[in-house]
């Protein structure tokens, strides 16, 4: 065999892994669209709904103004959201064959995980969203609760999202678009 066909042999075997990656991509841009940016949004408006009129005005940690609605605050959420669904789904897949017990566990334990740790980078002890908007704990709720609700969505979706096969038996070319957006 050439070095063409050993190279085209390389890449047929990488071909279920990109696929696969493809899918991650789909579903987490499709969920943190949803999620992140539809519900971020939700919960800054609750936030603001539920705070001192004072805040109106304010600059949010992540440099919203406070009180006012704009059409690229849901596109700045999702974009964050995409990259952070991005990493979520990639890291679900590549843990996927170690989790073990049954399959609410491993969903509750992803749901806890992407809680936890992006709850922990969204929560700032000083930041203006934690400090200023109230009440603090209902804050803290809201913006765990998001990545807990994607984690808990995310692997069930993609789960059963690959179980159609669809990704599996498509063109190649169509199947691995998203890889390049």
């Amino acid at each position: 065999m050439g070095v063409r066909g050993r190279l085209q042999a390389e890449a047929r075997a990488f071909e279920p892994a990109l696929r696969t990656l493809a899918l991650a991509r789909v579903v987490g841009v499709v969920l943190s669209a949803l999620l992140g940016g539809v519900g971020g949004r939700l919960a800054m408006r609750t936030l603001f709904l539920t705070s001192d009129p004072a805040v109106r005005g304010l600059q949010s940690d992540d440099g919203f103004t406070i009180g006012e609605f704009s059409f690229d605050a849901p596109l700045q959420l999702g974009a964050v959201g995409m990259l952070l669904a991005l990493f979520g789904t990639l890291t679900y897949f590549a843990v996927r064959p170690f989790l073990l017990g049954p399959r609410c566990l491993r969903v509750l334990g992803c749901g806890g995980a992407a809680g936890v740790v992006v709850g922990a980078g969204i929560v700032r002890q000083d930041g203006i969203d934690f400090t200023v908007l109230e009440p603090a704990w209902f804050a803290i709720a809201l913006f765990v609760a998001i990545p807990t609700v994607y984690g808990l969505v995310a692997p069930v979706v993609m789960e059963r999202t690959a179980r159609c096969g669809w990704f599996q038996r498509a063109p190649a070319g169509l199947a691995l678009l998203p890889l390049l957006l």
